[in-house]
C-alpha cells in the first residue's frame, strides 16, 4: 500500500500504558489501524471482543496462550510465539495471556475504526 494524503504514522509513537503491559499506535488510514502491544510476563489482556473491526497479530517476540470463546464456551486454545499470525474476525470473543518472558505483537485493524475504539469486555 502507498501512502497517501490523509494517512496517519505515528511520529512520537507515545506509549500508552496499561494494567498488563503497554502499546504503540503505529498506523492509522481509514479502514486500517496498526499498534505494538507488549504484555508483561504473565499478564492478560481481557476477555473481549471488537463490533465493527477484524484484528490480525503477528507475534513479534515471546510466547503466550491464545483463547477464543466465552467461558465454557470457549473454543481454541492455542500456544503462540513469535513467528506465528492470528485472525480474530469481528465479534469472535479473545483473549492472550503472556509467558513468563512477557510478548509483544503487531496487532492490525481492518474495517470501520471506531473512534476511541470498539471492545467489548467478555466476561
Amino acid at each position: 500500500m502507498r501512502l497517501q494524503y490523509g494517512d496517519t504514522i505515528s511520529h512520537d509513537r507515545q506509549k500508552i500504558t496499561r494494567p498488563w503491559g503497554d502499546y504503540v499506535n503505529v498506523y492509522e488510514h481509514p479502514g486500517i489501524k496498526s499498534k505494538v502491544i507488549r504484555l508483561n510476563p504473565g499478564a492478560s489482556i481481557p476477555n473481549q471482543y471488537h463490533e465493527y473491526h477484524d484484528e490480525h497479530w503477528l507475534v513479534l517476540s515471546g510466547h503466550g496462550v491464545f483463547k477464543v470463546g466465552l467461558g465454557k464456551n470457549q473454543g481454541l486454545v492455542q500456544g503462540i510465539s513469535a513467528g506465528q499470525m492470528v485472525d480474530i474476525p469481528k465479534g469472535q470473543a479473545h483473549m492472550v495471556t503472556a509467558g513468563d518472558e512477557g510478548m509483544s505483537f503487531l496487532e492490525i485493524q481492518v474495517a470501520r475504526i471506531v473512534p476511541g475504539g470498539d471492545a467489548v469486555v467478555a466476561d
